[in-house]
């Protein structure tokens, strides 16, 4: 496959350049800042167009980057040869890719194709774009060779099992990606140990609360046993109090009822002085009452007997001694009463004073009854109440402890059910992400065995190539990463601690066998923008001469800037 010509309408800084090319070498001698390196970016977009961005920091978006400084169509063409046709190829690019225009003309037929399935680069060298910038492109600002699954799979001659090779590659980064989603589902040891720490603070809080509980319970053993004391007490304090207040009752009982009979003797004393003086008068009275009767009697007979008067005197007298006798009869009989009523008093007093002297008697054996005092009981009965109180409090208090007790284990079961179950989750977890590395392994290493059968006739290739430098074959060795490795005085090492000269010829060297490998449809042309800047003049001469005899085999465009790059 081979350009032929080439148009840039408008391209970045380029307008209006026409182009044609040889077979074999061909070099573009242009001072700095011609847009050298523009070319190179709109020859690969004529093949494979431009996406809307691009990965990299140096450039965000090729698109905006080769955007016509100047304005005008955004765009060009290019003709080249393949499989013995002549194609022209045509694009028109706009600010997105569905604005942009394709036109592919058979210029043996002069058929025009304006629908582009797949890239037309893809189609012509059966390998995408990336690929392609990592192969045939030589970028000045990076040209390392480095392979994605596609090239390995060209470089190892398993590119017709692509999509085997694919779907392992797709099943690696399955697992893969499900590795890191299973490790993120991972509780980590902060968590778990913050969860047996919190355990453990709790079993710590039940323990001493526990000890609390302990504690209070003593306590109320202490007011019980305090309680019965002072229950005990107060009914020895109510008994004793019961007797002392039935024998101050009784000794006030007797005290009134002495004093009771005193008063009944006394007032018996003054019946008996009373009613002696009333017998005194009313025989005074009668013996006043008898003398005035027999004055007027005497007085009467006198005057009767003076008048002569006998018999009515005589009748008179008999009435008056009539009435004289009544008088002293019923002198004598209020004399007998006054005498039997004396006697009764004086029984009546005798009896008083025998009751009296009993009672004084049995006051006597009294006198020491106090009355009853309460204070003890109601010291008693204050420690008592206070002592019940104390007992409600600590029961109480014993209850919210046990409550706070059943709260604790409640969350020490939630804790530990939570680390068991997250220690058993990550131990599934676990097992899960060792099952998914040997799976990862294996895969991986069927991928490397497939490729270290290809690596000795890799290193084979590479060792001639670098034979035309004069280096040594065996210090430069690929391996089944596509990494070159130096052999050293202390094993091998990565090739990226040699000079940058050394750098870029094992990195060219790397792309030719690279290039062999993997372009098995179609031979590509290679761009090389001015790769050879950082070699000496020794090694510059050998890539000159490699340079060439490669072109024997494929088209090249050479850019260069300066006299001493130039090749021909």
């Amino acid at each position: 496959m081979k350009i032929l010509q080439l148009h840039i309408e408008n391209f970045g800084k380029l307008r209006n350049i026409d182009l044609n090319f040889n077979d074999g070498f061909n070099q573009i001698y242009k001072e700095n800042g011609w847009g050298k390196s523009t070319l190179i970016f709109f020859i690969k977009a004529m093949f494979y167009g431009m996406s809307a961005k691009t990965r990299g920091e140096e450039y965000k978006s090729e698109r905006t980057r080769f955007m016509p400084w100047q304005g005008g169509l955004y765009g060009g063409n290019l003709t080249f040869e393949s499989n013995n046709k002549i194609y022209k190829v045509t694009r028109i690019f706009d600010k997105t890719p569905e604005g942009d225009k394709f036109e592919l003309l058979d210029k043996s037929t002069n058929e025009i194709d304006c629908n582009e399935i797949k890239p037309l680069g893809e189609s012509l060298f059966g390998v995408g774009v990336e690929s392609f910038s990592m192969s045939a492109l030589f970028s000045q600002l990076n040209f390392k060779s480095k392979l994605n699954d596609s090239m390995s799979a060209s470089l190892v001659g398993l590119d017709k099992y692509q999509d085997d090779l694919d779907k392992v590659e797709r099943a690696i980064k399955i697992l893969k990606d499900r590795k890191l989603k299973l490790k993120k589902e991972i509780v980590g040891k902060d968590e778990i140990n913050n969860k047996k720490y919190i355990l453990n603070e709790d079993k710590s809080q039940i323990l001493y609360i526990n000890r609390e509980i302990d504690n209070l319970k003593k306590d109320l053993l202490k007011y019980e046993e305090e309680n019965k004391v002072l229950k005990i007490q107060q009914n020895d304090e109510k008994e004793k109090l019961s007797n002392q207040e039935l024998k101050y009752q009784e000794k006030v009982n007797i005290e009134s009822k002495i004093n009771e009979l005193h008063k009944q003797i006394e007032e018996e004393s003054k019946d008996k002085s009373e009613n002696l003086k009333k017998t005194n008068t009313k025989s005074k009275t009668m013996i006043n009452f008898g003398l005035i009767l027999l004055a007027l009697i005497f007085i009467s007979f006198i005057i009767v007997s003076i008048l002569n008067l006998l018999n009515v005197f005589l009748c008179i007298s008999l009435i008056i001694a009539s009435f004289v006798t009544f008088i002293i009869l019923l002198y004598i009989k209020l004399k007998k009463r006054n005498k039997n009523k004396e006697n009764n008093n004086q029984d009546k007093i005798i009896i008083l004073n025998s009751q009296l002297q009993q009672n004084q008697a049995l006051a006597e054996t009294l006198k020491n009854a106090i009355y009853p005092d309460r204070k003890n009981l109601e010291i008693l009965n204050s420690k008592q109440v206070a002592c019940e109180i104390e007992i409600v409090k600590l029961n109480h208090f014993i209850k919210e402890k046990e409550k706070q007790i059943l709260e604790i284990e409640e969350n020490c079961d939630i804790s530990e059910n939570f680390i068991a179950n997250v220690l058993n989750k990550n131990s599934q977890i676990e097992n899960k992400i060792k099952l998914l590395d040997k799976t990862i392994l294996y895969l991986t290493k069927a991928k490397e065995n497939v490729s270290s059968r290809f690596v000795g006739e890799i290193n084979q290739d590479l060792s001639s190539l670098l034979s035309i430098f004069n280096i040594d074959k065996d210090k430069y060795v690929v391996d089944n990463y596509w990494n070159v490795l130096e052999q050293s005085a202390i094993g091998m090492k990565s090739f990226e601690f040699s000079s940058q000269g050394y750098k870029d010829i094992l990195s060219f060297c790397q792309r030719i066998v690279l290039i062999k490998k993997i372009y098995q449809k179609e031979k590509p042309f290679l761009l090389l923008d001015d790769i050879f800047v950082n070699l000496d003049d020794e090694m510059l001469t050998f890539a000159k001469k490699l340079l060439l005899d490669i072109a024997k085999n494929y088209q090249i465009i050479y850019i260069c800037c300066n006299d001493r790059c130039k090749i021909i």
